[in-house]
């Protein structure tokens, strides 16, 4: 990809990758990674 376009300037060399997927899977990709990243992975302290 064109990294400069989505990075800024620094980044002259950053592999991207697009995926085209249905809008179904795409909702409940995004609500396992966040269920994951933001409930499980935070302590309770």
């Amino acid at each position: 990809g064109q990294c400069s376009e989505i990075c800024g300037i620094n980044h002259s060399f950053m592999p991207i990758l697009v995926e085209i997927t249905l809008f179904d899977f795409f909702k409940l990709n995004l609500l396992t990674n966040w269920l994951f990243y933001f409930c499980w992975s935070k302590s309770k302290y």
